[in-house]
């Protein structure tokens, strides 16, 4: 069998796309061309017959026949060119095919019949995957191409050229150049999957996954991601935040402030706190995992148009059903007052938008105390709260959704699987007051995958009980929060805080501290100076003269008898000595003890 050595051969890359009924006939009578003589299994013949009968053979079908001709086209250039720069360092079967046309070059820009058998024969090998030089051979022709660029040291600039070839061979390049592409990069055409692709999503197809996303990634999948790590997170909702922009990014060209703009997050989250959380974690995992996720939302349909949401809720639009709540608040023996308003509307909008209100980085700490968590029945109250805000707007979809694991095929996760914790054991130790060290620790997970666990999955703690008798007379509903009795015993008897600290850390003043002590049973500590009394050498008349004449101040006459000033105030109303009126300038040299005149007396 021959191949003639036609100079005009129509047998180039660029008439194998029109099919045979385009051939251009040169007219030389073949009979008259010099040949070479090919073996039996000839590559040069193999090549021949798959164009044939994938290219020109006038049944096939003409998207497939077009997108093999582009493939054989783009790579059988590389070859030719290669075959002049890189011809010390290409495989066996580059030589083999030369040797099969009698070992002479062809040129690089020729389209005679040499050149195009030669080149032909070299880029079916590449991609028939089946061969174990097929890879040996496309790598040589990606080093060809890459040779010729050089100067343009980001890969994915000259493998732009590779794009016309079609998906199967750009996916086979961006893998190969995986290593050399920063991460975003990676992220965005999907090298650490096994189906890398170049982009290709329209605005609209941006805005359909975009409309599936709410502003931070679900918590079951922030578990799924999120390694174990000795401490707990940094601003771990700005990681989430972060995680929702990057699920834009794979097969589009945003960057990462235009994904995290559409999502209505800031873009300038300081990514080096992601980084040093995720990406130190296996960032290829990662990356595998939010690539993956990204294509099935793209490819299952979601029950949530969060694009609507964020635009239609807002602290401004929401409503909440007060009268209900202070309703089951009293029915259950639980605080209720403006903090309490204001934390259950935060709560309700961040069910409706499926992320945290507004865009910081951090949760609020109420939110994430375990001893502050909601229980069952108010969380049950949430959900018919948004299922009326959703229905008061026309909308009619579920009031929260997450993807499912099924959607993504594999065995292991960078982070923890919600389907591997124990919820009865989470819920018993929730109920029963065991720190979140210990549960997670009981758990095997890491303090964070608790918090995201408990989001996702709703697990709260049963309704209060409410008190059969008041503790103190007059008070119907017990101490929540820091100043429960269990928190409270803790911080005053065991931390040995101060009235004054517990009141700073709880927000309110010393003396409900002092009240929620009692009421809890609580033994004040005696303060200082208790069984103190004045000196004898102070006399009635000795404070009436300080006090009264030289216009010293309480304050100022305290520390000189060891007292606190109320203890002062206490023996001038004992005496009947009368106070300062309000506003009364003191007199500034009574610590030098010159009698005031009298008129400054007042007489």
């Amino acid at each position: 069998m021959v191949i003639a050595g036609c100079e005009t051969s129509p047998l180039a890359p660029a008439s194998m796309a029109t099919g045979s009924a385009n051939a251009i006939h040169c007219g030389f009578f073949l009979p008259h061309a010099e040949a070479a003589l090919l073996p039996s299994h000839s590559l040069i013949l193999d090549a021949q017959r798959e164009v044939n009968t994938e290219v020109l053979k006038t049944d096939s079908a003409p998207g497939s026949a077009r997108q093999h001709s582009q493939e054989l086209a783009l790579l059988a250039r590389s070859a030719l060119h290669g075959l002049h720069t890189q011809l010390t360092s290409a495989p066996t079967a580059v030589h083999d095919v030369l040797t099969e046309c009698g070992g002479a070059l062809p040129e690089p820009t020729s389209e005679d019949a040499h050149s195009t058998a030669v080149g032909t024969a070299i880029a079916r090998i590449a991609l028939h995957r089946q061969r174990d030089d097929s890879d040996m051979v496309f790598t040589w022709l990606m080093a060809t191409k890459r040779s010729r660029q050089e100067r343009q040291t980001y890969p994915t600039q000259w493998l732009s050229d590779w794009v016309p070839a079609g998906p199967r061979v750009t996916s086979r390049a961006l893998a190969a150049v995986d290593e050399d592409l920063t991460w975003l990069a990676r992220i965005r055409f999907g090298t650490t999957t096994s189906t890398p692709a170049w982009p290709t999503l329209t605005d609209e197809d941006i805005q359909r996954r975009a409309a599936r996303l709410p502003a931070m990634l679900w918590p079951s999948w922030t578990m799924r991601l999120l390694p174990r790590l000795p401490e707990p997170v940094f601003r771990l909702s700005g990681i989430r935040r972060t995680c929702a922009a990057l699920l834009l990014m794979p097969g589009t060209t945003l960057d990462y402030t235009q994904a995290t703009q559409l999502l209505g997050n800031r873009g300038k989250f300081p990514r080096d706190v992601f980084d040093a959380t995720l990406k130190r974690s296996g960032p290829a995992e990662i990356a595998t995992a939010l690539v993956l996720l990204a294509r099935a939302l793209d490819s299952h349909p979601a029950p949530i148009d969060y694009t609507r949401r964020r635009a239609t809720f807002s602290e401004a639009t929401i409503t909440v059903d007060l009268d209900g709540f202070q309703k089951y608040c009293r029915q259950h023996a639980i605080r209720t007052g403006p903090i309490q308003i204001k934390r259950i509307r935060w709560r309700l909008l961040r069910l409706l938008l499926g992320a945290d209100p507004g865009t910081s980085s951090r949760t609020p700490v109420w939110c994430t105390d375990l001893s502050l968590h909601i229980d069952d029945g108010l969380k049950a109250f949430l959900l018919d709260q948004a299922a009326e805000n959703l229905k008061f707007h026309g909308i009619t979809e579920p009031v929260s959704w997450q993807p499912p694991s099924t959607w993504i095929d594999t065995t292991a996760w960078p982070g923890a699987d919600p389907d591997s914790i124990d919820n009865h054991m989470l819920s018993t130790m929730m109920a029963t007051g065991h720190p979140l060290e210990s549960i997670a620790k009981n758990l095997k997970v890491s303090d964070d995958h608790i918090h995201l666990h408990i989001e996702a999955t709703g697990i709260g703690t049963p309704p209060p009980t409410p008190p059969s008798q008041p503790r103190v007379r007059g008070r119907q509903i017990p101490r929540q929060g820091l100043l429960s009795p269990k928190k409270l015993q803790h911080l005053y008897q065991e931390e040995k805080l101060s009235l004054v600290k517990i009141a700073r850390l709880a927000d309110c003043s010393h003396s409900t501290v002092r009240k929620a002590l009692h009421e809890a049973n609580i033994p004040c500590r005696e303060p200082l100076n208790t069984h103190l009394t004045l000196p004898t050498t102070v006399s009635s008349e000795w404070l009436e003269r300080e006090y009264s004449r030289k216009g010293r101040a309480t304050p100022d006459i305290a520390p000189e008898l060891g007292f606190h000033k109320n203890t002062v105030t206490k023996y001038l109303k004992r005496w009947g000595i009368p106070r300062h009126p309000n506003g009364l300038y003191l007199n500034p040299f009574a610590s030098l003890d010159i009698p005031l005149s009298r008129h400054a007396e007042g007489e």
